[in-house]
């Protein structure tokens, strides 16, 4: 049977009459006379009986009457939640980022979206681990670097650069670097990422005149987050290649300085992404909107 012809049925029943019902329901009173007339024949059965004065439900139309308008009514007041979900956002929102990636923006977004959105629970997971968004179900997920064909939905924030930095009192009693190939002798800072499973790292640098390096670091340390990673750097522990929105205020403050200042990474994308769905949710599109505003500036200055 087809159900929204047995919710229209169940509407003549209520009403009493075919034209009341197709006030109530919005549709022609032909359209709805052709819908209890399918179903008669789909059930092989008379449901109404209709004569100019009076409408009399049958025995056949009465009992599926009371066997299907307790879920007539179930599935209209699902529809209705489900319309209202769509409205007025509800239930959680599940975002993951890497670790350390722009806490302070982070936060300021979220906290304008649940004033904005009180009846949403909003879970942040910052981890360096690839996520799957559809079988783990995250409904955003920010990602630095080229993005594989996976049938998710990406939206450009902007890119970043890493860059070498050092505390200034590492630089003073240490040889100086002129080349990214001194860096061998250098102890360096870097990240222990969990999903990490090679034994060496290289980190691939390029001169603002287009020239090429790889180096392959030694280091003295591994931190497992990017605020370790710096607070170790202001310590005098050795050189780190570090994204630039994350150290911006060290270097304006002096605690850090640029090592090899020529010598940056390339450009890395950093993106937005969002399962693919046929009708994107209101509680999902108002989220990545105030994560763009609060994001992009921190990449504008160097895309």
């Amino acid at each position: 049977m087809d159900l929204n012809s047995v919710r229209q049925f169940v509407a003549v029943v209520e009403a009493g009459s075919f034209r009341k019902a197709a006030r109530d329901l919005d549709v022609p009173v032909s359209t709805l006379s052709d819908r209890i007339a399918g179903l008669d024949r789909d059930l092989s059965v008379s449901l109404l009986v209709r004569t100019t004065r009076r409408l009399t439900v049958t025995e056949a139309g009465r009992e599926l009457y009371e066997g299907s308008v307790g879920s007539v009514a179930a599935m209209l007041e699902a529809r209705e939640r489900v319309v209202s979900r769509g409205q007025h956002p509800t239930g959680t929102l599940r975002i993951t980022a890497p670790a350390d990636f722009a806490t302070a923006e982070l936060v300021a977004a979220i906290g304008e979206y649940r004033c904005r959105y009180p009846n949403v629970t909003v879970e942040v997971h910052l981890t360096n681990r690839y996520v799957d968004l559809v079988a783990e179900q995250y409904d955003i997920a920010i990602r630095g670097g080229t993005l594989p064909n996976s049938g998710l939905i990406a939206r450009r924030l902007g890119a970043g650069i890493l860059v070498l930095v050092a505390s200034p009192a590492y630089v003073a009693s240490n040889p100086p670097l002129r080349h990214p190939r001194d860096l061998t002798h250098h102890t360096c800072v870097g990240l222990a990422g969990e999903a990490q499973t090679r034994t060496s790292v290289v980190w691939p640098l390029r001169s603002d005149g287009g020239a090429r390096y790889r180096v392959e670091p030694r280091f003295g340390l591994k931190a497992n987050t990017l605020t370790l990673a710096v607070e170790c750097l202001k310590n005098n522990t050795g050189v780190g290649l570090i994204p630039l929105y994350v150290v911006r205020e060290p270097l304006r403050a002096g605690s850090l300085v640029r090592v090899l200042p020529r010598w940056t990474t390339t450009l890395i994308p950093v993106q937005i992404v969002v399962p693919e769905l046929r009708v994107p949710s209101l509680k999902t599109k108002a989220m990545v909107s105030l994560l763009v505003e609060r994001l992009q500036p921190l990449l504008r200055d160097v895309d």
